[in-house]
C-alpha cells in the first residue's frame, strides 16, 4: 500500500498545488476516492501492518480534508506551513474594533447577568438591546470574510514563491485574528 503523499503536506495528499482558493468540489471528489481506497474497513482481512498503514493513511486523508475544505483552517495551515515567523495574536483586541466592540461586550455581560436573575422583563430588554448589536457584529464578520476572499485571490495571483507572499500572509493573519475575535464576541452574545 502506498501513501497518497507525504503526510506533512495536505495539498499533495490530494494532488493539489498549495493555494488559498481551491476547487471545493474537486477536493471533495478526491477525498471520497482516497477515503474508499484507504478506509480500514477494506483491510479487515489484511496483515496487521497493512491495517495500521490503512488506519494511518485514512487518518491523514481525513485530517487534510477537514483542514483544506474550511477557508479559515486552510489559511491557518498555509500560514503555519509557509508563513515564516507569522504568529497569531488571538487574545489581542484589534484596535479598529476596540471602540465598536466595547459596548457590545458590556451588553454581553448584561445579558449573562440578566439570565442569572429572575427578572424576565430585564432579560427581554437586554435581549432587545443586543439583537441589533449582534447583527452589527455579524455584518462586520461578513465584511471580513469578503476581505479574506480578496486576500486569497491576491495571494494566489502573487504565488507562494513571490517576494510579496510573506506580506500577504501577514495581512491574512490579521484578518483571521479579527475574525476569531468577532467569533468570540458573537459567542458571548448568545
Amino acid at each position: 500500500m502506498t501513501s497518497p503523499a507525504r503526510q506533512d503536506d495536505y495539498f499533495s495528499i490530494f494532488g493539489m498545488t498549495p493555494r488559498l482558493s481551491i476547487d471545493a468540489e474537486a477536493l471533495r471528489i478526491s477525498f471520497l476516492e482516497l477515503s474508499r481506497k484507504y478506509h480500514p474497513d477494506f483491510f479487515a482481512n489484511a496483515s496487521d501492518e497493512e491495517k495500521r498503514t490503512s488506519l494511518q493513511l485514512s487518518s491523514e486523508v481525513n485530517n487534510a480534508y477537514k483542514t483544506l475544505r474550511d477557508d479559515q483552517k486552510r489559511a491557518e495551515y498555509m500560514i503555519g506551513k509557509f508563513g515564516s515567523g507569522i504568529e497569531s495574536n488571538k487574545n489581542a483586541v484589534p484596535p479598529e474594533l476596540l471602540e465598536e466592540m466595547f459596548e457590545i461586550q458590556e451588553c454581553g455581560e448584561a445579558l449573562r447577568e440578566a439570565r442569572l436573575g429572575v427578572d424576565g422583563m430585564n432579560l427581554r430588554a437586554v435581549e432587545e438591546k443586543i439583537a441589533p448589536l449582534r447583527t452589527q457584529v455579524q455584518a462586520t464578520r461578513k465584511s471580513l470574510t469578503e476581505k479574506l476572499e480578496q486576500q486569497f485571490t491576491q495571494f494566489d495571483a502573487a504565488g507562494l514563491q513571490s517576494d510579496n507572499a510573506q506580506k500577504l500572509l501577514r495581512e491574512i493573519r490579521l484578518t483571521l485574528d479579527r475574525m476569531n475575535y468577532l467569533r468570540t464576541v458573537l459567542r458571548n452574545l448568545k
